[in-house]
């Protein structure tokens, strides 16, 4: 550091411009005219009393007292002089002859040349400081060039996405004029039967699906809106637009917005929906009948003394030991898989409708029933389920039920096996025992490790204080916890008998 800071002295004052430095030879011999020429020079340039006034900060800031034992760090035990006359007499004398040595030294005795020994530390800072404005300029020009580089991923990106939407558009007029004119009820319905692949029904930004209006046909107006970007972050600042002609646009998300609220909304998401309510009530009616007849069999298994241990509910796998309950589930895996469908379309169909989120929380309530006691063969059954709850909590923020848990509360007390009104009815209520299930059927399927199934107990009992679902959620965790601490006395005793 040291060198590097007496070599700058010298670049400052213009006497080392023009060297090419090459490996320097101390024992290189150097006339006597020449050396007193040389050390004449490095006096009245102040090289000399600069590296005295350096070492001497290095001293106060390291807190080194008076005897040059900074300058030891730089000269090896040299003295200082020694040190500065093996740098600079063989440099001089090997860039300088003894006349263009005599020319240095008389400009230097000059007034200008007096001038600019005293301008050396100004000079110094001038530079240090053109440095840093030099680095700063140097790394504002990498973040631009960073920038233009995402912002061209960006638009590559974004330029993609609507050419999907152009494609995605060919194909519903395709759909449509086989179908009299009206467009499928998902995307999903393209394929394979009008698309190749299904790639393009994803944003290729976030790999993320569009949203799909459902319910729309080609008579109605060209410029209502059909399929989108089904977020802003897919690129950051808008969303690309697809409309029922097959016309694309881009909007900037102020802009998207005004545009939703000028669409006319389908009779498939009204709200008031009489197709939405009447599969409702008609499924829940045929949901309730199957629920009475497997809990009537329940109860008369228990009052019979039977082992639950070794039962299942299966929905048609065969078991060892089969019960009349089993046997009923068996014989009636179609009417529970009609009844599932009738749920699933409610939900598909009418998404928007007040009989959506009821029709996902039955249908998730019936599995949750059916399936508390799986074997681990079965693990397979609870995608549904988990799939279900995910799409619930996503979905529906702030759920609310029609009259429907009424009519369960009353037919369940009829039948024997309800005991006490156990169905949310506020919106925090309901979510909870969504997340509720949610755990439980992960727990079940056996994707979480035990501390993960912990957390996801903990998160429910945080989020929703109160709740019914935070209190189911408590009764597992501290089962969890008496769990361990059994487990642990049981690993101690092994360890260390009693005698």
């Amino acid at each position: 550091m040291c060198k590097k800071k007496i070599g700058s002295v010298a670049v400052v004052v213009g006497l080392v411009l023009f060297f090419f430095i090459t490996p320097l030879r101390a024992e290189e011999k150097i006339s006597s005219t020449k050396k007193k020429l040389i050390k004449e020079l490095i006096e009245i340039t102040g090289v000399k009393k600069e590296a005295e006034d350096f070492f001497g900060g290095i001293d106060a800031i390291l807190g080194i007292s008076p005897g040059k034992q900074s300058e030891s760090l730089f000269s090896e035990g040299k003295a200082l002089e020694e040190s500065i006359n093996e740098i600079y007499f063989p440099l001089y004398d090997k860039n300088f002859t003894e006349s263009e040595l005599k020319e240095l030294l008389r400009f230097y005795k000059s007034p200008v040349g007096r001038k600019v020994v005293k301008m050396i530390p100004n000079l110094s800072i001038v530079n240090l400081a053109m440095n840093k404005q030099m680095e700063e300029i140097l790394e504002k020009a990498k973040k631009e060039t960073k920038k233009a580089q995402i912002n061209a991923q960006k638009l590559q990106l974004r330029t993609e996405c609507m050419l999907n939407l152009r494609k995605i558009g060919v194909v519903l007029q395709m759909y449509a004029y086989d179908h009299d004119e009206k467009f499928p009820k998902s995307l999903k319905e393209l394929y394979p039967d009008y698309l190749a692949k299904d790639d393009i029904l994803r944003c290729p930004a976030k790999n993320i699906s569009y949203t799909y209006v459902k319910g729309l046909t080609n008579a109605d107006s060209g410029d209502t809106p059909i399929v989108y970007d089904s977020s802003v972050e897919n690129h950051g600042d808008g969303r690309n637009v697809l409309f029922v002609d097959g016309h694309t646009k881009w909007y900037q998300e102020e802009e998207f917005q005004k545009l939703l609220k000028k669409v006319p909304e389908p009779s498939t998401l009204s709200k008031e929906s009489p197709e939405a309510e009447s599969l409702f009530r008609s499924t829940f009616k045929e949901y309730m009948k199957f629920m009475g007849e497997y809990f009537s069999l329940l109860l008369n298994e228990i009052k019979e003394g039977e082992e639950l241990k070794e039962e299942t509910s299966t929905l048609g796998f065969e078991t060892k030991k089969k019960s009349k309950r089993e046997e009923f589930l068996v014989s009636n895996k179609k009417k529970w898989q009609r009844i599932v469908n009738n749920f699933q379309k409610i939900y598909d169909e009418y998404p928007k409708s007040k009989w959506a989120d009821d029709a996902l929380y039955v249908l998730i309530n019936g599995f949750s029933k059916l399936q508390i006691m799986l074997p681990s063969d079965l693990e397979d059954m609870l995608d549904e389920p988990i799939k279900l709850c995910r799409e619930f909590l996503k979905n529906f923020p702030e759920p609310h039920f029609e009259d429907w848990p009424k009519i369960e509360i009353k037919t369940a007390r009829r039948l024997g096996y309800y005991q006490s009104p156990s169905i949310p009815n506020s919106p925090k209520e309901i979510r909870a025992m969504v997340h509720y299930r949610l755990a439980t059927f992960l727990m079940l399927k056996g994707r979480r490790s035990v501390n993960s199934v912990d957390e996801e107990f903990r998160k429910i009992v945080k989020e929703y204080p109160g709740t019914q679902g935070a209190k189911f959620a408590q009764v597992h965790l501290d089962a969890l916890k008496r769990a361990r601490k059994k487990a642990r006395e049981q690993l101690e005793k092994r360890q260390y008998p009693v005698q």
